[in-house]
């Protein structure tokens, strides 16, 4: 089995089934999604914790990516993508009708597997969403600019060239400035699409720190195809396969006692 660390061992237990509504971020309520005609996602129901980090497991293909960006409809852009279900933020269904998109992907921030900075400045990057929300005043961006970027512990190695191209920054910390720039809008989700899959092992592991600081403020959803990784940064993980939600548990269960015989095969490396 994977090994765990001693501080996900000392994680605390939720009954993720039955967690109350203050406990509960996101409620996921038989959710299928199609691509014209070829179905993805399967019937998956889950409640999500709010303040903890959630990773989604799972072969490539499995869905995981795809239900990730269900949550804050990054899949609207897809053509024929066709949606069932109910997906919950605050008691609030995120594809009602009503629901305003804009609103809901600055309160569901989102960052990818590579790094995206835009090719402005340092400094406009991180404050580019504040500008879109008509935040102008520079006491108020500068002030928004240095806690964000202290919250995605990037700040020391900016500080002193905020007004440099992020182009020129590595590809580390190109990752930890865009989520500099997604939490600068004080989303109550943060959802991290393979985070680190780009990058070299000593930036992986100031992500993953960086992430388990995160959820003191935030709900952190992570894909990840490292199962170590998950291990290590996630208080739940939620193996997928082929579409449908295998198995759904604490970190600590899922890598050392699965019940399911197709999650317990994952983690041991039959397939994959």
């Amino acid at each position: 089995m994977i090994s765990i660390e001693s501080s996900t061992m000392n994680k605390e237990k939720l009954n993720l089934s039955q967690l109350s509504q203050e406990q509960t971020a996101l409620e996921i309520k038989h959710l299928n999604l199609k691509y014209g005609d070829k179905q993805a996602l399967f019937d998956v129901s889950m409640k999500i914790p709010t303040k903890q980090v959630t990773a989604f497991i799972g072969p490539s293909g499995c869905g995981k990516s795809t239900l990730l960006r269900c949550i804050n409809r990054m899949n609207d852009l897809v053509d024929n993508c066709n949606i069932e279900g109910e997906i919950l933020l605050n008691g609030q269904n995120v594809y009602h009708k009503k629901v305003d998109v804009a609103a809901l992907r600055r309160n569901v921030g989102m960052v990818f597997q590579r790094p995206n900075p835009f090719p402005k400045s340092i400094y406009e990057n991180v404050v580019y969403g504040l500008r879109l929300q008509g935040v102008n005043h520079r006491r108020d961006l500068d002030d928004a600019a240095e806690r964000s970027l202290r919250g995605a512990a990037i700040w020391d190695e900016v500080k002193d060239r905020l007004h440099d191209n992020a182009f020129g920054l590595s590809g580390g910390q190109q990752q930890r400035l865009v989520i500099a720039r997604a939490i600068a809008i004080e989303p109550e989700v943060l959802l991290l699409d393979e985070p680190t899959s780009a990058l070299d092992p000593i930036s992986t592991l100031t992500i993953e720190e960086l992430i388990t600081e995160l959820k003191n403020q935030y709900t952190v959803v992570i894909v990840t195809h490292n199962m170590q990784q998950a291990a290590r940064v996630s208080d739940q993980t939620a193996f997928m396969y082929m579409g449908e939600l295998i198995e759904y548990a604490d970190t600590n269960s899922i890598f050392t006692t699965p019940k399911q015989r197709k999650t317990e095969d994952y983690i041991t490396g039959r397939y994959g």
